[in-house]
């Protein structure tokens, strides 16, 4: 038997008192003036199949998203319970956009929230990273949504997952083989 220490009771806490904040969230969003969106990703294969990530935030005051993955089974995608939250606040007056960063990112982010993401892989320990999303005002040639791990590398989000399979296309279902190729920009060096 697994004994849960208190770092992870605490982290636990965490997760559940967030999860039940952004269960609540879209009601209160109406009455309190915030904004509810959605986004997906086709995470690529690399050793693995491919997975479907959604990450559903609420933005206001404070700046809260949920992120899981969704079964495709009938794609023949992998699928776990990783489950992460995140809790920000906006930041786009203060933020400086990274040299590295592909240029449609710098001229076309629109909103952009920093904080902490905290993760929940199945099967494995928590973890914790800094993170921005960055938000796209919806012109140009881009991903709608951004999100950056700090000093590691910054990932495109759509808001459906056929824009993300159109913007990262692979055979469906999966081949075993052919799962495109790693679409986020990685900090050189």
């Amino acid at each position: 038997m697994r004994t849960i220490g208190s770092r992870s009771l605490g982290r636990l806490a965490v997760l559940l008192g967030l999860t039940l904040l952004l269960g609540l969230a879209p009601a209160a969003a109406a009455s309190a003036g915030v904004s509810t969106s959605q986004w997906h990703r086709l995470n690529p294969a690399n050793e693995n199949p491919p997975e479907h990530e959604r990450l559903t935030c609420v933005f206001g005051s404070v700046d809260r998203c949920r992120y899981d993955k969704i079964p495709e089974s009938d794609l023949d995608f992998e699928w776990n319970r990783t489950r992460g939250v995140f809790v920000g606040a906006e930041s786009t007056a203060t933020w400086t956009c990274p040299d590295w960063f592909p240029e449609e990112i710098c001229t076309n982010a629109d909103r952009v929230s920093t904080g902490t993401g905290v993760f929940f892989p199945e099967g494995e320990d928590p973890f914790s990273v800094g993170q921005d999303l960055i938000v796209m005002n919806g012109t140009g040639d881009t991903a709608d949504l951004y999100v950056y791990w700090h000093d590691q590398f910054v990932c495109p989000w759509f808001t459906t997952f056929d824009a993300a399979l159109d913007a990262n296309p692979i055979p469906l279902p999966y081949d075993g083989v052919n799962g495109g190729g790693f679409d986020c920009t990685v900090l050189p060096g």
